[in-house]
């Protein structure tokens, strides 16, 4: 056999590093000088040294670290990382601003995206700029959760300066609700909840609910605007411009797609107020609550409910009200196509069927809207047939029931009433009118997009669309909170790791458009609401949870103060004027507005920065912008810590909302502590000594009277609430089996993560853990076998004595890094 060094050979890294000969390599000659007595003695002892040569460790390899023992840099602290990830925006260069003004990350964001230069609002940029925003927001919630531990009056300030003893004592169940702040979390949304609830417990059921959908695509005026900032051409023909191009339009600039609908919004809004010409009439808006909620394709859809002056309200017991109730419909909503001044614009407001709403139950599908809707002459409130109606029970076939009906209209109506199983309303429309929405005609012709108006008919329909459309979180990112949350169950976590999983869950499982993340950025809202809505904790003193003093104000006091915590509405309460001692702590806090001296770094404790970043209620301040003569608003009380004034416009107040049947001694301590003037809890209302029935019955007509203003619908919400969430899962679960063996009809779930990609730990990126073990660790891995350990064995042994010189020479050029080999192998047969 001849050796020429043409063919490179390629031998696994193991043999490469595990080889211990010190060979050097063969040259030309090789074969031509060999010895054949040392071949004889080689070939005796070649099986052992091929072991030790070639063997020894096959299996193992080394495992490098280096960035073992280092600590990753956040994106917070990391000053320039924005600027040197996007050099085609800041071409390298640091954002630069007066040394002399204070601005944050978020002022830099909002000037950035609102500017001529279009650079900034790259969809990729927009959202790196609001994942940095949410983690600045978790770093500052994070913080307050931890600051956050149940009310003790045994606690001193020195017993919270020290780390240990706040570790064990912290907040051990509740503080993990850091998230009510952050936009878009079950938390926030759940508080979401909770406010509108009080808003229906107090103003009653809402009278209308309005959806509101944008159209980007078939916005002429949109487009052109688009044009001109993306592509710089005025009056730009965008009837002749194709959909590719509106889409591209679109996606380049989410940011004036975002300002342009919550303009449009906004504007729209200022005519629902115009009495007699706005699209209610006569019937002026009280109240109001909205939210935006972005579809899957990243656009923006308003959900709103409101409450209209003077509306009429259904009562199940007064039949005789119905037709005043189907001629207020008949006036606001319409569902016809043939009106010629919105001719142009019905298109919208027709329903397709596709996979998100259709439903499966019992083997049938449905369209979950109820869509193709049921014709109807007149607008007719109808209600179930009462139970023992069994004119219909014989009738077989649907066939058999037109018959036997002869299709006049009142036994079509019992028909119709045969399948109800709660009142509801038909509205009028035409066979050929099926699939169109219910819409109000002026509000359809001033926004040109899909819209939906309803009337509500009770509170079940009320609670219905609070927990289906106007505050449902996020399905895909809720599972995952709530699977953490029962996790976290089993005790087997510290206040510390709870808050780390549900940090880096949330800002690792969180789905969002760039319409989104630009709307969050320009701190637009996602949910406002016209009345002002405060929660008053009335669960027993031991029970709350209050924030702590900051490090400062505590190193102020004794060492054996208890004086550690921040004061709170009910503290300002017992501290009230003597010529407010006859108010009782609902209005204390519905009718007055607190006006504190806070210090610098109290404003950095207390106000969390907000995802949307502006008030989700209308502030006082704006209603006491009117000029009022009343002397009572003008009126300022001097308290500890600032003053107070009262209110044009009471506050919506919330409460724990004890059952009367379930826990009788807390339902009247809670109602003597809202609506009974009192100053001292502990002896007031909390002494073991005291008869709370007893004393509730004795001031039975005052706390009536006083909850009266707080109180108009007296049930219990909460349990509706959830009754119908169970039913909506119910029937989730029922579709979803349903759907199982139908892959066509599978949705992609962008929840199911790959387990092998590395998720980004929000505590390192906030900063909340920046110490690693500086310890190093050796450990080996296992290499996969390319063959087995016998099979290589036997491999070895087959070589021949120059086979194993050449294999030798392979290797020791390996280790010695004479790369690369160029060998050529021939011979006479069976040369492999």
């Amino acid at each position: 056999m001849k050796i020429y060094e043409i063919s490179y050979f390629n031998f696994g890294a193991n043999d490469i590093f595990n080889s211990d000969s010190n060979e050097a390599p063969m040259d030309e000659d090789t074969e031509n000088q060999s010895d054949p007595e040392s071949e004889t003695q080689r070939a005796d002892e070649e099986v052992n040294q091929l072991y030790e040569e070639t063997l020894s460790d096959a299996n193992e390899a080394i495992e490098f670290a280096p960035g073992e023992g280092q600590v990753p840099v956040s994106i917070l602290t990391d000053i320039n990382c924005e600027e040197l990830s996007f050099p085609t925006i800041y071409f390298g260069h640091e954002r630069v601003h007066s040394p002399n003004v204070k601005l944050s990350y978020e002022d830099h964001v909002n000037s950035e995206i609102r500017r001529r230069d279009r650079r900034a609002v790259r969809a990729d940029h927009l959202l790196f700029m609001h994942k940095k925003s949410q983690l600045k927001q978790l770093c500052s919630n994070v913080n307050i959760a931890l600051k956050k531990c149940a009310q003790s009056s045994s606690v001193t300030a020195s017993q919270i300066l020290n780390s240990n003893f706040v570790d064990e004592s912290i907040s051990k169940d509740n503080a993990y609700r850091f998230l009510t702040n952050i936009t878009g979390s079950l938390a926030y949304w759940e508080q979401q909840k909770k406010n509108v609830m009080a808003m229906v417990r107090r103003l009653g059921v809402f009278t209308l609910f309005v959806t509101l959908s944008a159209a980007e695509t078939h916005w002429k005026e949109l487009l052109r605007i688009l044009k001109k900032t993306v592509d710089n051409e005025d009056d730009a023909d965008v009837t002749e411009m194709d959909f590719e191009e509106k889409s591209r339009l679109i996606r380049t600039d989410p940011v004036t797609c975002s300002l342009y609908f919550e303009h449009k919004f906004k504007e729209l809004f200022k005519t629902w107020k115009i009495t007699d010409e706005g699209p209610f009439g006569k019937y002026k808006i009280l109240q109001h609550y909205f939210r935006i909620e972005f579809q899957h394709r990243g656009s923006p859809h308003v959900h709103m409910i409101l409450w209209l002056n003077e509306a009429p309200t259904f009562d199940a017991d007064k039949p005789h009200l119905f037709r005043h109730i189907e001629e207020f419909i008949d006036n606001i909503i319409s569902t016809s196509s043939d009106d010629p001044d919105t001719k142009d614009f019905v298109k919208y407001q027709y329903h397709k069927c596709s996979r998100t709403c259709k439903k499966k139950k019992r083997g049938n599908t449905s369209c979950r809207f109820g869509a193709p809707f049921i014709p109807m002459d007149n607008t007719s409130i109808l209600q179930p047939l009462p139970p023992d109606y069994g004119d219909l029970n014989s009738i077989g076939t649907f066939d058999e029931l037109l018959g036997k009906l002869n299709c006049d209209r009142d036994k079509y109506i019992k028909t119709i009433r045969s399948q109800l199983k709660a009142t509801k309303i038909f509205i009028k429309r035409a066979p050929k009118d099926a699939r169109v929405n219910p819409y109000s005609k002026k509000i359809l012709m001033l926004m040109q997009s899909n819209i939906d108006v309803q009337f509500v008919l009770d509170p079940y329909a009320c609670i219905g669309y609070i927990v289906e459309y106007i505050n449902k979180p996020s399905r895909g990112i809720s599972r995952l909170l709530r699977a953490c949350v029962e996790e976290f169950k089993g005790g087997n976590y510290s206040l510390r790791e709870k808050i780390k999983k549900l940090s880096c869950t949330y800002y690792n499982g969180t789905e969002i458009s760039a319409q989104e993340a630009a709307w969050c950025r320009l701190r637009l809202p996602m949910s406002y609401s016209s009345s002002a809505v405060e929660f008053i904790n009335t669960g027993p003193m031991k029970s709350r949870h209050r924030i702590m003093k900051s490090k400062a104000e505590l190193r102020k006091l004794p060492e054996d103060s208890t004086d550690i915590y921040k004061k709170g509405s009910i503290d300002r309460y017992k501290e009230r004027p003597e010529s407010l001692k006859d108010l009782c702590l609902a209005d204390f806090i519905g009718k007055f507005t607190f006006n504190g001296k806070k210090t610098n770094e109290e404003m950095d404790e207390e106000n969390i920065e907000q995802d949307d970043h502006l008030v989700e209620s209308i502030d006082d301040n704006q209603n006491n912008n009117e000029e009022d003569e009343s002397s009572e608003f003008k009126v300022v009380y001097e308290i500890e810590g600032g003053t107070i004034r009262k209110r044009k416009q009471i506050k919506i107040i919330r409460f724990c909302r004890y059952n009367v049947h379930k826990d009788r001694n807390n339902f009247y301590r809670e109602r003597l502590m809202l609506f009974k003037p009192w100053r001292d809890e502990a002896l007031e209302l909390e002494n073991d000594n005291l008869n709370l029935e007893e004393i509730y019955n004795q001031n039975k007509e005052l706390v009536e009277a006083n909850s009266s203003r707080y109180i108009k619908l007296d049930i219990d919400l909460n349990d509706l609430a959830r009754t119908i969430e169970e039913e909506l899962a119910c029937e989730e679960d029922e579709s979803n089996d349903q759907n199982e063996d139908q892959d066509h009809e599978q949705h992609l779930n962008v929840y199911d993560f790959d387990d092998n990609i590395i998720q980004p730990n929000a505590m390192f990126e906030m900063g909340l853990e920046s110490t690693l073990s500086t310890s190093i660790e050796r450990n080996k891995i296992t290499v996969p076998d390319l063959v087995s350990d016998q099979d290589y064995y036997e491999l070895i042994n087959s070589l021949n004595s120059k086979q194993h010189d050449h294999l030798m020479h392979v290797l020791n050029a390996f280790k010695l890094n004479e790369l690369p080999l160029y060998h050529f192998v021939s011979g006479e047969a069976k040369v492999d």
